[in-house]
C-alpha cells in the first residue's frame, strides 16, 4: 500500500494531497510470478484494468518489472513481477 500526503515539494499529485492533508491510500501493489496471468484473472471476474503504465523495471525493486493499471470501481493497482524462487 502507498501512502501519500502534503509534502514542501511540487509534484503530479499535489492536487490530491491538497484535498486529503492527513494522507491517503495512492494504490495497491500486487505481486506475482507472472502478470499476465494475473490481470487474466481480473478480466475473468468482470473486472475491466485498463494498462496506464507498461512493464518496466523498478528501481526501487531492483529492476523488477512494474506496471500500473486503473481499475473501474478499485482505482489504481501496480503489479509487480515476483522473483523467480532460487
Amino acid at each position: 500500500m502507498e501512502i501519500i500526503w502534503p509534502s514542501g515539494t511540487k509534484g503530479p499529485l499535489d492536487e490530491l494531497t491538497q484535498r486529503h492533508p492527513a494522507g491517503i491510500i495512492y494504490h495497491v501493489c500486487y505481486e506475482t510470478l507472472n502478470p499476465q496471468v494475473a490481470i487474466a484473472g481480473l478480466e475473468s471476474t468482470g473486472l475491466r484494468p485498463v494498462c496506464i503504465s507498461p512493464p518496466k523495471p523498478a528501481p526501487l525493486f531492483n529492476g523488477r518489472p512494474v506496471s500500473f493499471y486503473n481499475v473501474l470501481g478499485i482505482g489504481l493497482i501496480e503489479i509487480l513481477e515476483a522473483a523467480p524462487w532460487p
